[in-house]
């Protein structure tokens, strides 16, 4: 995991997300957490998948493994313009139905070329991650390209534009009160309870995927990844 500066205000950090190949050619980029950045508002972990294509019938295989103090959300997406899909919680006047348990945003935002989109001061901390195609920032010097996360500093606002049709998510909300302990798949404001769900994986005390007789064992030699505060 790498981070570069920007010259643009605004931006706290540029996350460069390490790429990891799951098999077959399938790969995924996980930009948080991260050395530099634990957390923006609730998101604690956010992978970029594929792309790929798959053919009729066939799928991807991932061993069965376990999560806590996780909901997680996979959007997959191919639409074209300029179009802002509120995937959970709220922007630019839309509330999502999805139900979330703090104040959050997770929308999906294609742009074409040239098009602009306003990033607003409407969660103490926010982030864009960029799909595919690059952006530029009015009045700033400074570009950002496919496959880095962008986080910006509380407060500030500043108005994106398309260089080429682009993609990009945006994620962010309040951050938390308390820090996150991060350990493997598990995730919990105490370590205790993090302790308790590995003993529980290793004594297969979770319920199994119905039908898939395999799992993916505890890393025991990866070492706590320690608190994550927002």
């Amino acid at each position: 995991m790498s981070t570069r500066q920007s010259e643009v205000a605004g931006v706290e950090a540029v996350i460069l997300p390490p790429v990891r190949d799951l098999g077959d050619g399938f790969k995924v980029r996980r930009a948080l957490p991260s050395a530099h950045r634990r957390m923006v508002g609730p998101f604690i972990f956010f992978d970029h998948m594929g792309p790929a294509t798959f053919a009729a019938g066939q799928a991807f295989d991932v061993r069965p493994h376990p999560y806590i103090g996780l909901a997680t959300a996979s959007p997959r997406t191919a639409s074209e313009g300029a179009t802002l899909t509120l995937i959970a919680g709220r922007s630019d006047g839309l509330v999502s139905p999805m139900r979330t348990y703090s104040d959050m945003v997770y929308a999906d935002i294609a742009l074409e070329d040239a098009a602009r989109y306003r990033v607003k001061a409407e969660h103490i901390e926010r982030a864009v991650y960029v799909v595919s195609g690059a952006l530029e920032v009015i009045g700033q010097a400074g570009r950002f390209e496919a496959g880095e996360l962008v986080v910006f500093k509380p407060g500030a606002e500043l108005v994106l534009r398309a260089a080429g049709a682009t993609r990009l998510v945006l994620v962010g909300g309040e951050p938390f009160a308390e820090p996150r302990h991060i350990e493997w798949n598990f995730v919990s404001s105490r370590a205790e309870r993090i302790a308790q769900a590995k003993h529980d994986w290793r004594a297969q005390r979770f319920a199994g995927v119905p039908g898939d007789s395999e799992l993916i064992p505890l890393p025991a030699d990866t070492p706590p990844a320690g608190s994550a505060s927002a």
